[in-house]
C-alpha cells in the first residue's frame, strides 16, 4: 500500500522543497504515485491527498503552468467541497 504520508513528507522537505518549482517537480516525479491513492480510505489521507492537489495547483499557477494549474484547482476545489468533515459539519451545523 502507498503511504501518502512519506509522499507528503519527501514532497515538502525543505531539503527538496525551496521554490514553487521545485514543489512542481517534486509532486509529478510522485504523480503516478499518488493518482492510485484511495482518497476516500480515511479523513487523514483525504486531507493529505487534498492539500497536495492544492498545492500543486497553487505551484503551477505561481510558476505561470495556467494550463495545467486550472484541471488541478478545480479538482482541490470539488475535494473541498466534498470533503467528509465539511459534510458532517454542514449536517451538524
Amino acid at each position: 500500500m502507498i503511504n501518502i504520508k512519506e509522499i507528503a513528507e519527501e514532497i515538502y522537505s525543505t531539503d527538496n522543497t525551496k521554490t514553487h518549482k521545485d514543489l512542481v517537480q517534486n509532486i509529478e516525479k510522485n504523480l503516478s504515485l499518488i493518482n492510485t491513492i484511495d482518497y476516500n480510505e480515511s479523513e487523514d489521507i483525504y486531507d493529505t491527498y487534498s492539500q497536495i492537489i492544492a498545492d500543486y495547483g497553487l505551484a503551477l499557477a505561481e510558476i505561470e503552468s495556467y494550463k495545467k494549474a486550472i484541471p488541478e484547482i478545480e479538482k482541490a476545489l470539488d475535494l473541498f467541497k466534498n470533503n467528509p468533515k465539511r459534510s458532517e459539519e454542514r449536517r451538524v451545523g
